[in-house]
């Protein structure tokens, strides 16, 4: 069973959320998850934009969601990468699990 076509943006930023979280814990999984998205998700460019708008960390599992179906590089380009430190820094406290996601950020954006 796939994914409806015509999802609002709205539910396609949480699956993409989701998708990234699951596979960020499962990484086994990747193929299987992107079985399920490919074609299911249309508009990835469009939905980057709308990843930048959110917090760090919805954003960064959203767009690693999103590296499921395109290249790494594209979600997590040195200027994105950047982008998503910034964000991170508006946290009021940045523990090990934040730490965690901008070492992955860090090491993208090389």
């Amino acid at each position: 069973m796939g994914i409806r076509p015509k999802l609002p943006n709205k539910e396609k930023r949480e699956i993409l959320a989701l998708a990234g979280l699951f596979v960020f814990l499962h990484p086994e999984e990747k193929s299987k998850i992107q079985g399920i998205l490919r074609g299911n998700v249309p508009g990835l460019d469009y939905l980057l934009e709308e990843a930048m708008q959110l917090t760090f960390v919805p954003a960064f599992f959203m767009l690693y969601g999103m590296s499921i179906l395109r290249k790494v590089s594209i979600n997590f380009s040195p200027l994105i990468c950047q982008q998503l430190v910034e964000m991170a820094a508006d946290y009021e406290e940045i523990g090990p699990a934040i730490e965690m996601l901008l070492a992955k950020v860090r090491e993208f954006g090389q």
